[in-house]
């Protein structure tokens, strides 16, 4: 039975009062309901009604205003984006504005846009970036990539192997690494600026580090046992003391 969805027309209509019907022939859709801009997910013929989509003029769907099941639109003002609950694989955007992005439980893209942005990936394996901004992104559950921009960021992996990027740009990005986090890459090291922050894993100083690199020293590894591992790729120079916090 097709649904008739009611959307906010905010993008599309300068009085930003005005309401849409949209009309979906399948069960798995987003829509932003009439007042606060609440959205309801239908899956599998259940009702789930929070807060996903809150901010200010937030919405579901392509610029313009057209609703999507799999593409997620933030505006230029703070927004926050809770899809912790969607279980199908979403493109999610903050845009401008200090956003804060719960990513559901599928495997999903997160940009986080202009801003100083919250990004959590949730369950699935992730695409996490950053952009501008002195950004947190969390991996989560899964085999996850996180991605650093312009600005100090601070990366965690958690739980999965995954692939963390960093940018050459003068900032500190900050990587946390703890136990029961698995193996993970580190890519594009900045020597000297970025940091490695070591919890739990049994180490309290650089000394205790057992580090091997190839043979042209640009990889290294260490590996803290128990599955938890570390890999550098695309070192100019050796790891030191000050690459690390304790």
């Amino acid at each position: 039975m097709p649904l008739q969805l009611i959307i906010l027309a905010a993008e599309t209509d300068p009085s930003r009062d005005a309401k849409t019907v949209q009309t979906f022939l399948t069960a798995d859709d987003l829509l932003t309901l009439e007042g606060d801009e609440k959205i309801a997910y239908f899956d599998g013929g259940k009702t789930r009604i929070g807060d996903l989509t809150d901010g200010e003029d937030s919405h579901d769907g392509y610029p313009g205003g057209f609703p999507s099941s799999t593409e997620v639109h933030g505006t230029r003002d703070d927004d926050d984006i809770d899809h912790f609950a969607v279980g199908i694989a979403q493109e999610i955007y903050g845009f401008a504005g200090n956003d804060t992005i719960w990513a559901g439980t599928s495997d999903d893209s997160i940009f986080g846009g202009i801003g100083d942005d919250e990004i959590y990936g949730g369950e699935g394996d992730d695409l996490v970036v950053g952009q501008d901004g002195d950004d947190f992104l969390f991996g989560d559950a899964g085999n996850d990539s996180l991605h650093a921009g312009d600005g100090a960021d601070g990366l965690y992996g958690f739980g999965g192997n995954d692939w963390i990027f960093l940018t050459d740009d003068g900032d500190v990005d900050t990587i946390y690494f703890n136990v029961g986090d698995d193996a993970d890459v580190i890519d594009n090291f900045e020597h000297g600026v970025d940091k490695v922050y070591l919890a739990n894993l049994g180490v309290s100083a650089f000394g205790d580090l057992t580090i091997v690199y190839n043979a042209d020293g640009t990889q290294a590894q260490i590996d803290f046992g128990g599955g938890d591992m570390l890999t550098f790729t695309g070192l100019e120079q050796a790891l030191e003391a000050g690459d690390f916090l304790f």
